[in-house]
């Protein structure tokens, strides 16, 4: 187990790292400090990081999520300006994690759900480097900026493969190998979220019984309201009641929003134990808001999880993510080490978009949506 990491199971991480060394970002072309941006659902934010992973003069601002892909694109622009005037110094560029299936090798979105409208088919990368001739840019599908910065900075710094899992209003998982983010040939791997687990709930994608649609903290809202309705104690209705107060009744002794909880930790860790028999990591990482119920949510997980797993990996560790919010920022700053997806500083004419046709598609409000599959990490 890396050196400072909160282990959340009883596993004691009887491995040690194969491929890589201890704490500290892997050194790429590009230096520091740079500018990390998280675009949510509710909110975007933007921050300086360091080569050491700190943060500094962070800001948010309200995300226009129902006004189209340009207004988005031009408040992700004024945060990172905000940032770099803050910084009164050099930045060297600029990493944005971002909802949906995201082509990081283009800085494209490919598809997405109706969180952000029209947002399918935004050019991210092409919009950032017209406005920012200067910095280099990177950009990648949020979840995988998340683990990314676990990997380089958090729970998982040191480790050599990891399984990252977030659990919040929605499911978004990411995997990487060697030290590197794997993507897969369709930009989608990870896509834990939306992997058939049971029952008959729409996920939002539009799928049916996926695991975002059991195991997500919106789920477990849906599973206390449906047991209250045919079963709950006296008095309760079975109206919609938020997952804090659902962890406060189980606190106190409310044995159906205990089991609301149990259940979708149940469903997870049963999911999370196929994924790590077929790939093997050297840790399996929490985060997200979920997560931060405590035990009640962790350790059902992890009993779960070690019910599918082969006697050889009996050590595997659980892992509390480490770095909190500061996570799509961190790890937005470091997909810029990684060069196969990261547009060097100069004008944007290499991009497959123009500045022209850049931004002509940030106007397109319909946008081809593509596949029906985006990664709906925890947001505030």
């Amino acid at each position: 187990m890396p050196e400072g990491a909160n282990a959340v199971g009883c596993g004691t991480g009887g491995r040690t790292a194969a491929g890589r060394s201890a704490a500290g970002p892997t050194t790429g072309p590009i230096g520091w400090p740079r500018i990390g941006v998280d675009v949510g659902g509710t909110k975007i934010a933007a921050g300086l990081v360091g080569p050491d992973g700190s943060v500094r003069f962070a800001r948010t601002c309200p995300t226009p999520a129902q006004a189209g892909p340009r207004a988005v694109l031009d408040a992700v622009r004024d945060a990172a300006e905000g940032v770099r005037t803050a910084a009164a110094g050099p930045v060297a560029g600029i990493g944005v994690g971002a909802p949906g299936v995201v082509d990081a090798s283009a800085g494209t979105v490919l598809s997405s759900t109706a969180l952000l409208s029209g947002w399918a088919g935004t050019p991210i990368r092409a919009y950032l480097r017209a406005a920012f001739p200067g910095l280099a840019v990177a950009v990648d599908n949020d979840v995988n900026a998340m683990a990314l910065g676990e990997l380089r900075f958090g729970a998982a710094s040191g480790l050599d493969s990891v399984l990252y899992v977030s659990v919040g209003t929605g499911i978004g998982g990411a995997y990487a190998i060697e030290g590197r983010l794997v993507r897969g040939a369709h930009h989608a791997a990870g896509e834990i979220g939306h992997l058939v687990a049971s029952g008959s709930r729409t996920c939002s994608c539009g799928g049916t019984g996926h695991v975002e649609s059991v195991a997500s903290g919106p789920a477990i809202e849906a599973a206390y309201a449906e047991a209250c309705g045919a079963s709950g104690p006296a008095g309760v209705s079975a109206e919609l009641v938020g997952l804090r107060e659902i962890v406060q009744r189980a606190d106190a002794g409310d044995v159906v929003a205990a089991a609301a909880i149990t259940g979708a930790a149940e469903v997870l860790g049963t999911v999370l134990g196929g994924l790590t028999c077929a790939f093997d990591p050297e840790a399996v990482v929490l985060g997200g808001g979920v997560a931060g119920i405590g035990a009640r949510f962790t350790a059902p997980l992890d009993r779960a999880l070690r019910r599918g797993l082969l006697p050889t990996m009996a050590e595997l560790p659980l892992l509390r993510a480490a770095l909190g919010t500061n996570a799509p920022l961190v790890g937005a700053a470091a997909l810029l080490d990684d060069t196969d997806i990261t547009a060097p500083p100069g004008t944007p004419a290499d991009d497959a978009e123009t500045d022209a046709e850049a931004e002509t598609a940030a106007d397109a409000e319909t946008a081809a949506h593509g596949a029906a599959i985006a990664t709906n990490e925890e947001r505030p």
